[in-house]
């Protein structure tokens, strides 16, 4: 059999994503989970699984959802340290963390002060298990904003190379939470789109906060439920699913593939909590529908961002803002060079 009788029969097709991000769908960790916590027939029987086609206008959507925001955050590790005493090692590293919310009116122009919300930068010296502690943090010269310092004990592996991401990500994740917490304070109404799956947010209707997550790591429904997927056009989702007690589910399509992508290309899974989800059925069904006909407005051009269609538009550019945030990361390497060169030496270097 040739290559392209291989390709044709067993309906082989491309990743869309560029191969430097790892592939939207995480096959290694695509395992179905464990049936019994899923409510399949939460709003539709398990039996009469189709797509669905929101019948509400994109207008009257986007009016639903306001005030619309989405949130992220991102991190960067800039040097990776080792501490030796009395012939051990402990792993540790300086990084930083910037989270923040962009506004989203889609068809209006708002200047990036106006649409940029809650940034904020933090720094962290991640320390392993030191027998130290530091009172407060380190100001280096050119460098805004102090590393304070955060200890990475209570990790299983905290000595070990991966520890101070853990760390740092966990930290990000943190202020992800908090100004999630704070907006969520200040609005009567709106929707919280967050980069990202949900920790134990408080939920209410009408002040929605939705988990958006891009790669999809587990197979939560059963073989037919799952076909379903294949089967959504552009803007189109499934039913929605409980997932345990609290949190609700559906997947949606973003934008229709190309021939030769997978059939899984241009999903997304969405997801919110609610203490009472059967209570709460009609506004999440409407939710839901909202976020397909708006979601696929928000698309960016492949040319734009590798990870087209799923990291959209509001995303890739509040990325960008927040990396600005952190700085130039040539930069940072000369200037955390500089203060490790004049401790140990005594000199600039």
């Amino acid at each position: 059999m040739h290559l392209r009788d291989l390709i044709q029969q067993y309906r082989i097709r491309c990743d869309a994503w560029s191969m430097e991000y790892d592939s939207a769908v995480q096959l290694d960790s695509f395992k179905p989970s464990k049936v019994e916590d899923i409510d399949i027939g939460f709003e539709i029987d398990r039996d009469e699984w189709s797509p669905i086609n929101s019948k509400i206008s994109s207008e009257n959507a986007l009016r639903a959802l306001e005030p619309f925001f989405v949130i992220d955050g991102v991190q960067r590790m800039h040097m990776r340290l080792l501490f030796e005493h009395e012939g051990e090692y402990r792993f540790s590293g300086l990084g930083t963390a910037v989270v923040g919310a962009l506004k989203v009116q889609p068809g209006q122009r708002l200047s990036m002060h106006d649409a940029l919300i809650g940034a904020e930068v933090n720094r962290y010296a991640l320390l392993g298990d030191l027998p130290v502690d530091l009172g407060e943090g380190t100001t280096i010269a050119g460098i805004p904003h102090p590393f304070n310092p955060m200890y990475i004990r209570e990790f299983q592996n905290s000595n070990s190379t991966a520890a101070p991401v853990q760390a740092l990500t966990q930290a990000m994740r943190e202020r992800e939470k908090h100004l999630v917490f704070s907006l969520q304070s200040k609005l009567g109404k709106g929707t919280l789109l967050v980069d990202g799956p949900l920790p134990k947010y408080s939920v209410e209707p009408r002040k929605w906060v939705v988990g958006y997550i891009k790669t999809l790591h587990t197979q939560y429904l059963p073989p037919k439920q799952q076909n379903v997927l294949s089967l959504l056009a552009a803007g189109e989702r499934t039913p929605l699913f409980l997932l345990g007690e609290r949190q609700v589910s559906w997947y949606m399509r973003l934008s229709a593939p190309r021939p030769i992508d997978h059939s899984l290309t241009g999903l997304v899974r969405l997801e919110v909590l609610s203490n009472q989800p059967k209570a709460h059925l009609k506004e999440i069904q409407e939710l839901a529908d909202q976020l397909c006909r708006v979601l696929p407005l928000l698309v960016i051009e492949k040319f734009k961002d590798a990870r087209s269609p799923q990291n959209l538009l509001p995303i890739h550019t509040l990325e960008q803002q927040l990396k600005n945030l952190i700085g130039d990361p040539t930069l940072l390497q000369r200037r955390l060079d500089a203060f490790l060169y004049q401790i140990h030496t005594g000199e600039a270097s």
